[in-house]
C-alpha cells in the first residue's frame, strides 16, 4: 500500500516557487519576492506589466501544494493594491468550514481584491457555494469562477428525472416545473416562501451532471 505523500514544509514550497519563477522566460529577469505561511504564498515586488504579474500568480499555483497565492506584485506606475494576503487566508478558513465546498479541489489566486477560483468539482452546487464563499469575504472585489465541472454528462431526459425526484423532497413541489436544456436546469413556477426558492434550487444543483440552475421560480 502507497502511503500519502506529506506535504511539503513552507520553505520547501517557497524554495520550488522561486525556482520556477527563476526558470520561467516570461519573467527574466526575475525579482519576485516570495513568502509563505501556513501554505498560502504570497508574492511581492514590482514588475513592469500586468501580464508579467499575473503570469508569476499563474506559476506559483502551478507548484505542488500550493493552493492559494496572494498576487501582491505591484506594476511599475500603479498604486496599492488589497490586503491580499488576509483576503486569501480568509477564502481558504471560508472553504475549509462550509461543508459544501470541497476545500481541497479548489485553488484561488487574489491580486488586488479580484479572485480567480480554479480546480474541479463533481457537482454544479458545490461549484456556486464556493463562489459564493469566496465573495462573501471582506475585501473581495470580485469573484472569477474558473471551477471546471467533472461529473459524467447525462442526457437531459435523465437529468430532468433527477432533478423531478430530489424535488419531490420538497413541500408544495407540485408547483415546481423542470427543464433542462444542454444540462441546464430551469425551475419554473411558484412556492410558497423565499427559503423554499432558494432550498429548490439547492436540491436541483446537486444532480450529477447540472451544469447550471436557472431559478425563475416565483414567491406567492
Amino acid at each position: 500500500m502507497t502511503m500519502p505523500r506529506p506535504p511539503k514544509s513552507d520553505r520547501g514550497i517557497q524554495n520550488e516557487v522561486l525556482e520556477a519563477l527563476d526558470h520561467d522566460s516570461r519573467l527574466l529577469p526575475a525579482g519576485v519576492g516570495v513568502e509563505v505561511r501556513d501554505g498560502i504564498v504570497t508574492l511581492t515586488g514590482i514588475v513592469a506589466s500586468c501580464e508579467k504579474a499575473e503570469a508569476a500568480g499563474e506559476i506559483a499555483l502551478s507548484v505542488a501544494d500550493v493552493r492559494d497565492v496572494a498576487n501582491k506584485l505591484e506594476v511599475e506606475g500603479d498604486g496599492r493594491g488589497h490586503d491580499d494576503t488576509k483576503i486569501a487566508r480568509t477564502i481558504r478558513h471560508a472553504f475549509r468550514w462550509n461543508t459544501a465546498v470541497p476545500a481541497e479541489q479548489i485553488d484561488s489566486i487574489v491580486r488586488r481584491g479580484v479572485v480567480t477560483l480554479r480546480g474541479s468539482v463533481d457537482h454544479w452546487c458545490q461549484r456556486k457555494a464556493a463562489e459564493a464563499a469566496a465573495a462573501g469575504v471582506p475585501g473581495v472585489a470580485s469573484v472569477n469562477n474558473q471551477i471546471q465541472l467533472v461529473a459524467a454528462p447525462e442526457s437531459d431526459d435523465i437529468l430532468q428525472e433527477e432533478v423531478e425526484e430530489a424535488l419531490a423532497h420538497l413541500p408544495a413541489c407540485g408547483d415546481v416545473g423542470v427543464r433542462v436544456v444542454h444540462g441546464v436546469v430551469t425551475l419554473v413556477g411558484e412556492v410558497g416562501s423565499g427559503w423554499l426558492r432558494h432550498h429548490a434550487e439547492s436540491l436541483a444543483g446537486g444532480a450529477s451532471g447540472v451544469h447550471a440552475v436557472v431559478n425563475q421560480l416565483r414567491t406567492r
